[in-house]
């Protein structure tokens, strides 16, 4: 089974050794961006990840019998710029967990996870998912904050139920969302994490709830609900999500751009609004979509083009532009990002 990951690793294909079959897998993506912020010199270069975050990993499933199999997923992203290893230096930062299935009775995983808002919502809510920097769903919704994992929980226990009818729940538990448990659970940030999706035709949707516990620091507890759903009419697929935040102790559009003064002690609840459309156009697909913050007063619009090469290979290209109010100096401030890329997964 050893010769088995290790051939797959330098072949770069999957294999199987008896009942185990490890896969290697990942994405590298990279592209030329030109990004003007109010107030400072315009900005040109080469990015990794714009459409997709650049990654590496492992996955491996082994049958038990009975239908039922264990698995597990290794992953780490990079910056493909610079060859620098991401999420903080980890060596598998995206994912690291172990878990058993069954198509009976679904699926539970332990480790370092993908929360559901990062991983059910996205593609629902807005034609962009997690594309394209300031275009991407996360510049608003409040699942990619620091108190819920940046995106991703360690010391988790997550489950999911099989699809029934289109229907499908999943929920989880972290211990410590971001290092290891100390003594006392009022010690650790911890997160609670519940979801349900429905996908029949052409229609999809999804409810998702998080809550962050702080711990005995005394901060606020922040909670974030979110509902969307999205319909493919053919000709084109609409898109729409609204996010509900609750006592944030983080500003809540921090990756578009740090909205200065808006988070006190009375203020630090906002509601979110996603909505889009993406149509395909010959080998590719367009897209377009605003989303907005009302309480922190954050607009943002955007549009962008994927045109597929291959299977496996894409060019891409988007503009975004950013509104965002500096509550400190009562001003907007501006910012826009005009990019061209290719992403290549394999």
């Amino acid at each position: 089974m050893v010769r088995c990951a290790v051939v797959a690793v330098l072949a770069g294909f999957a294999c199987s050794a008896g009942a185990q079959s490890v896969t290697l897998y990942g994405m590298v993506d990279a592209g030329v961006i030109i990004d003007k912020l109010d107030g400072a010199p315009t900005r040109a270069g080469v990015d990794s990840g714009l459409y997709a975050p650049s990654r590496f990993g492992m996955r491996g499933v082994e049958s038990l019998g009975g239908a039922t199999s264990a698995f597990f997923t290794l992953e780490n992203g990079f910056s493909t710029d610079s060859g620098m290893a991401g999420n903080g230096g980890r060596l598998f930062g995206r994912e690291a967990h172990v878990g058993l299935r069954n198509p009976g009775w679904g699926a539970i995983w332990l480790g370092r996870t993908t929360n559901l808002g990062q991983k059910w919502t996205p593609t629902i809510v807005s034609p962009f998912g997690l594309s394209f920097i300031l275009s991407g769903v996360y510049s608003t919704f409040a699942f990619d904050e620091a108190p819920f994992g940046s995106g991703r929980v360690d010391n988790s226990v997550y489950y999911e139920t099989p699809a029934m009818k289109g229907l499908q729940f999943s929920g989880g538990y972290s211990f410590s969302v971001n290092g290891s448990e100390v003594p006392g659970a009022a010690n650790n940030v911890r997160s609670l994490d519940l979801a349900a999706r429905y996908t029949s035709g052409s229609l999809s949707a999804v409810a998702n709830y998080l809550h962050s516990k702080q711990g005995s620091g005394g901060a606020r507890d922040p909670k974030s609900i979110i509902v969307g759903a999205s319909y493919d009419f053919g000709l084109l697929r609409l898109h729409g999500g609204y996010n509900r935040i609750q006592d944030a102790v983080t500003q809540p559009s921090g990756s578009a751009i740090g909205n200065t003064g808006w988070l006190t002690a009375a203020r630090n609840d906002d509601n979110a609004y996603s909505m889009g459309v993406s149509a395909p156009v010959g080998k590719g697909r367009v897209m377009a979509g605003v989303q907005w913050l009302t309480s922190a007063d954050v607009r943002i619009a955007a549009v962008g083009y994927t045109y597929s090469l291959s299977k496996r290979t894409m060019l891409y290209s988007f503009f975004a532009h950013n509104k965002t109010q500096n509550f400190t100096v009562s001003k907007d401030e501006k910012r826009q990002q005009l990019a061209l890329g290719v992403w290549h997964s394999f």
